[in-house]
């Protein structure tokens, strides 16, 4: 893991579109080198809500993290997370970072992966969530990682940035589905097991035992919340 050197030179009207200001205080793991994002966690949340519903919640936040298990045009896209923090916007439609600073923090973004995609736009989902997490840590905001692989090739670069003996989080929304999604789903478990040790794994969504028997004898805790899908419907969506 090492520091790197900004000397990209800066001129009137120069708008960071290369995000390198969320990058600033990194350091840097892996041949692809991504963003370490720090273990900052010291009080785990007792609730999770969207990212899309987070000004609807009112009271002590102080206990509830803002979530991005959803789809992805509700946090990306035009008014989404990534162009607002490019641009420094507080919007009213989209992003707006006093309102995600509210709360106690942030499960960071799923940008999504998929079996279908290729390895180039599978690592750049991961280099975006892992610059979004970097950068938020360094704003002061409490950051679970988020963790998503598809198959073996996705191992070299999916577990890069993630802080060993930390909190990470997992969902397991649209993995249970098919056979072939649950098998790649739990080798994936085992290996983030193996190379980041975490102390919690936050999941988000159903836990089936024959999955998650892996974690019985280690020395990982679980904290499990319910997804909005599946308390829609009582727990039997194949989705969650």
């Amino acid at each position: 893991m090492s520091k790197k050197e900004f000397i990209n030179g800066r001129r009137r009207g120069f708008v960071d579109v290369f995000q390198e200001f969320m990058i600033q205080k990194s350091t840097f793991d892996g041949f692809w080198e991504i963003p370490v994002v720090p273990n900052n966690v010291y009080r785990t949340p007792k609730r999770i809500i969207p990212y899309d519903q987070r000004k609807n919640v009112k009271g002590d936040l102080k206990d509830t993290f803002i979530h991005f298990y959803i789809d992805d045009q509700k946090f990306d896209g035009p008014f989404g997370i990534w162009i607002g923090a490019t641009r420094n916007l507080e919007n009213k439609r989209g992003f707006s970072l006093s309102s995600i600073k509210k709360y106690g923090g942030i499960i960071g973004p799923d940008f999504s992966l998929g079996f279908g995609f290729p390895l180039c736009k599978q690592l750049d989902s991961v280099r975006r969530t892992r610059y979004f997490e970097s950068w938020m840590a360094s704003l002061g905001v409490q950051v679970i990682p988020n963790v998503r692989w598809t198959d073996e090739r996705s191992y070299d670069f999916c577990f890069l940035g993630l802080p060993k003996r930390g909190v990470v989080a997992i969902s397991t929304l649209g993995v249970l589905n098919h056979k072939i999604q649950r098998k790649y789903f739990k080798l994936g478990l085992v290996e983030l097991l193996k190379r980041v040790d975490p102390t919690v794994i936050v999941v988000y969504g159903l836990m089936p035992k024959d999955i998650f028997d892996v974690v019985d004898n280690t020395r990982t805790k679980i904290i499990n919340f319910e997804s909005e899908t599946s308390k829609h419907y009582g727990g039997k969506n194949g989705k969650s």
